[in-house]
């Protein structure tokens, strides 16, 4: 997986998503509207439609930013999603592809990445196109809102929800042929401090303490990639992942770009972590607890109604933690090179930022060496 990479979308034209996007069976009406997203390039598409009064609908296309994942792992990622749409798992629905030229050859191989009782009519119709440089799949537009703040309620049915999805991927994934990113302290800590080294931009009063403080980090985090069993997993489930399309409606779960093999409870603590929980008069009453502790707790224990948690979670919710931070600075330096990223994080080159992020993952060692949890 590459992660320094120059500004591949720059030869990405009007010409291209329209043509990307007919490749669907579709006819566009050649209008369309870039969406925000960071590694990819991804457009609401308007196309023809009978059956609405306006007569037409949109499509989201995404394009895959090139050289960061193989058209493997992008296949499977699809097999995921073929996989949670089958079993009412809400997720948006991939558009097969009609027009065979557009097609990526991996495409077919979709069924190779999954095993288990599949019903006969398991659709296998490719998802993953190519266009030029650019591998492309196209969605059916879902129309719905990014809940501001979750209920007790909401967290236990979250909860059942990723556990059944869970269940569902470790039932049906075929180890020998299914690729994606494998959860590491090579992914999480040594790429990142490599990124962040070859970036070289880190103001110098604070490059050294802090470049030494991810090593020790990553040694005393060794134990935690061999503490769980890996399953197939989300990877990057907060807040913004989710969307309800009807108030007081099922949760659908979206953009799997991240999915990965990891540990269950990389699913759980970003969510209860961005969520905004009230916690409840009747127990904020009696019991001294953060909203995001209540917020985890809820979410684990409708998880546990479907699929077992080790019962000592709680110990990987700030390992995790503390390695996602590390991840999302190696993340930016690597992506450097696209001024896209560089106008969005500015505030990247800051004296101010990089002195609280010193501090942050300071204060996140020393609370990890006082729970004992650094070798």
């Amino acid at each position: 997986m590459k992660t320094d990479t120059p500004d591949h979308f720059a030869r990405l034209d009007a010409e291209t998503i329209l043509a990307a996007a007919e490749s669907t069976g579709l006819r566009s009406t050649g209008r369309f509207q870039q969406l925000n997203s960071m590694e990819n390039r991804v457009y609401a598409v308007e196309v023809e439609d009978e059956t609405q009064p306006r007569g037409v609908s949109q499509i989201i296309i995404k394009f895959y930013r090139p050289e960061r994942w193989t058209p493997a792992m992008l296949v499977s990622e699809h097999a995921l999603l073929r996989l949670l749409s089958e079993e009412n798992i809400e997720t948006p629905r991939l558009v097969a592809l009609e027009d065979h030229s557009f097609v990526h050859p991996e495409a077919t191989t979709l069924r190779s990445k999954l095993c288990g009782d599949l019903s006969p009519q398991f659709p296998q119709t490719p998802t993953l196109g190519k266009i030029g440089p650019f591998c492309f799949a196209v969605w059916e537009k879902i129309i719905g809102r990014v809940p501001l703040e979750l209920e007790e309620n909401d967290l236990l049915s979250i909860g059942r929800t990723v556990a059944r999805m869970h269940n569902l991927f470790e039932r049906n994934i075929n180890s020998e042929h299914f690729v994606r990113a494998r959860f590491s302290l090579d992914m999480y800590v040594n790429i990142p401090h490599q990124n962040l080294n070859k970036w070289g931009r880190i103001p110098r009063q604070f490059q050294t303490p802090l470049l030494e403080l991810i090593e020790e980090l990553g040694r005393g985090l060794a134990w935690l990639p061999e503490a769980d069993k890996f399953i197939p997993v989300h990877g990057d489930l907060h807040r913004l992942n989710l969307v309800q399309t009807t108030e007081g409606g099922q949760f659908w779960f979206v953009d799997f770009d991240d999915c990965q093999i990891g540990m269950a409870m990389q699913d759980l603590w970003p969510l209860a972590s961005t969520c905004g929980i009230n916690i409840p008069e009747h127990i904020a009453a009696y019991e001294d607890i953060k909203p995001a502790d209540y917020a985890m707790r809820m979410l684990c224990q409708g998880y546990s109604e479907f699929r077992a948690l080790p019962n000592d979670w709680e110990i990987f919710v700030e390992p995790l933690r503390t390695l996602k931070m590390v991840h999302y600075l190696g993340w930016i330096a690597g992506r450097w090179t696209d001024p896209f990223f560089r106008q969005t994080f500015s505030f990247f080159e800051d004296v101010d930022y990089w002195e609280k992020t010193l501090f942050d993952i300071s204060d996140q060692y020393q609370m990890l060496r006082a729970k004992g949890l650094l070798e």
